[in-house]
């Protein structure tokens, strides 16, 4: 899955507002203050999830403005999630958010496929969502 979206914002502003929630994920879930960002690239915490299930979170690549992403590591599947911001303008960022599923087995890529058809427009529309607040967040 890929989303796309130019944002009226700096790319230095939202790119450190997402690492910000990252570092305040990394408190609320290990009770830690998260190491400064240049110590963040490989960093792995375990995150509850509100369906009970845990995961291993590994911040896998950060490059300040450029890029995050993470891995989320469950019992029965993995994800890589990718932010790629790209200054357009002085005002004007473009940010293209991606996720890959890895099933661990043949079943479960099955239910990921099917569950992926049914809940890929919510999921899309939740990402559009945290563009638009973050984009919202600049102009206040």
């Amino acid at each position: 899955m890929k989303v796309t979206g130019v944002l009226q914002a700096p790319v230095e502003f939202l790119f450190d507002a997402v690492i910000e929630s990252a570092m305040y994920d990394i408190k609320e879930q290990t009770g830690r203050t998260a190491p400064g960002i240049s110590a963040l690239s490989g960093f792995s915490y375990t995150k509850k999830f509100a369906n009970h299930q845990t995961g291993k979170i590994t911040l896998s690549e950060i490059v300040r403005p450029r890029v995050y992403e993470f891995m989320t590591e469950t019992e029965v599947n993995g994800f890589t999630t990718r932010w790629e911001f790209e200054q357009q303008d002085a005002k004007h960022t473009k940010i293209t958010v991606s996720e890959k599923r890895l099933s661990k087995t043949e079943r479960q890529w099955t239910n990921d496929l099917m569950m992926g058809i049914v809940l890929h427009h919510a999921k899309r529309k939740r990402i559009l969502s945290i563009l638009r607040g973050l984009e919202a967040q600049y102009k206040k």
